[in-house]
Formats: C-alpha cells, sequence, structure tokens
C-alpha cells in the first residue's frame, strides 16, 4: 500500500510549487468562515437571515468563477491564471482588514466576494498544475495530499487567526465591538504577507 504522503513527489517542482500555493491560500481565507459570521453577529448586529446571505456570497463568487478559470487554464499557462486567484484572495482579504463597527454589508460583501472569486480562480488552475505533474497512476494518492494538506493549512490558519486576535485583545474592553473588529482587521493584516509569498511562488517558473 502506498502511504498518505509520498515524499518523493515533492521532487517535482511544479508539484511543489502548487501544494504550496494551496497551502498558503487556505492558510489565509479559510479563518474567514469562522471570524466573518463573529464580526456580523457581534459587530455589526445582523439578523441570522443576513448573515447567511451574506456568507453565502463566498461560495457562490467561487462556483461562477470556476468555470471560467478552468478554461482559461486550457488556454494559457494556469501558473498565470493560479496567480490572479491568489491577488484577488489577497485584495479580499485586504478589504476585509479594512472593516470595522461602522462598517455595512456593502463593504463585507465586496470583501467575500472578491475572496470568493478568487478562491474560484485559483483552485483548478493549481489542480491542473499538480495533476499535470504526476502519472495518472498517482492522482488517487495525489488527490488525497491536496485534500489533507488543504485541511491542515485551514486549522493551522484558523488557529493562527484566533491567537493573533486574543493577543490584540488583551488589556482591551471585553465584548465590546471596536475591540473585536479592531483585532480581526490586526490578525489579517499580518496574514497578508502569506498571500503575497504564495503570489511570488505561484508565478515563478
Amino acid at each position: 500500500s502506498k502511504p498518505l504522503i509520498y515524499v518523493g513527489m515533492f521532487k517535482k517542482k511544479i508539484l511543489a510549487k502548487a501544494l504550496a500555493t494551496m497551502a498558503l491560500s487556505q492558510l489565509v481565507y479559510t479563518p474567514i468562515t469562522l471570524s466573518a459570521p463573529l464580526y456580523l453577529q457581534n459587530v455589526l448586529l445582523f439578523s441570522p437571515v443576513t448573515i447567511g446571505l451574506l456568507m453565502a456570497i463566498l461560495p457562490l463568487m467561487t462556483v461562477l468563477a470556476s468555470p471560467m478559470s478552468g478554461h482559461l487554464a486550457d488556454q494559457f499557462e494556469a501558473r498565470h491564471v493560479a496567480s490572479v486567484g491568489l491577488t484577488l484572495i489577497f485584495a479580499g482579504i485586504a478589504c476585509y482588514t479594512r472593516l470595522g463597527p461602522d462598517s455595512n454589508y456593502l463593504g463585507l460583501g465586496a470583501a467575500l466576494g472578491l475572496i470568493g472569486t478568487g478562491i474560484g480562480v485559483l483552485t483548478p488552475a493549481n489542480q491542473k498544475m499538480a495533476f499535470a505533474s504526476v502519472e495518472s497512476k498517482d492522482y488517487g494518492l495525489l488527490a488525497a495530499m491536496i485534500s489533507s494538506f488543504g485541511t491542515a493549512a485551514g486549522t493551522i490558519g484558523t488557529t493562527i487567526t484566533v491567537a493573533l486576535m486574543e493577543m490584540d485583545m488583551v488589556n482591551k474592553i471585553p465584548n465590546d465591538p471596536a475591540t473585536f473588529a479592531a483585532a480581526q482587521s490586526f490578525a489579517y493584516t499580518l496574514l497578508l504577507p502569506l498571500a503575497i509569498l504564495g503570489i511570488v511562488i505561484s508565478m515563478r517558473s
């Protein structure tokens, strides 16, 4: 039987780049699914229905952007398409860091829309790079690696984000909307360089 993660596969430069790009992106954007609903509920005081509708923007834009990304990845170099996706994710996270206690649904909707579109553009192009770098007999193993790496990166990213937010909220007024807004802005600002690193890795030939 084959191991879940075969270290020898990382000798393939394209595959290593694709996995690194995927891990960095998920580390940065996955925490949004935790912090955004809390921000909407505890800071902006939106209703559950409004929160659900706003959060649906992210997966909706991902679904809409994915087919376009797959087509573009077939027409152009996949790494360039993936870089566009990462840039959109970076822009969305940057917009999210600007949200405060007085922001409205338009600002959050724009941030989630950019992130969702970025995920939709990045994922098909990045996966094309990964699967094109291995033989067909290794597709199952690669799929398992992508899944495990993505889950691990998202979990680590969420843990880091919560730790950064807790660190920023020390000695500040508890349960204050402004405190929470400032803490999440602090955390995501520190995560932004990871998105830039992902863009650089994706663009390198």
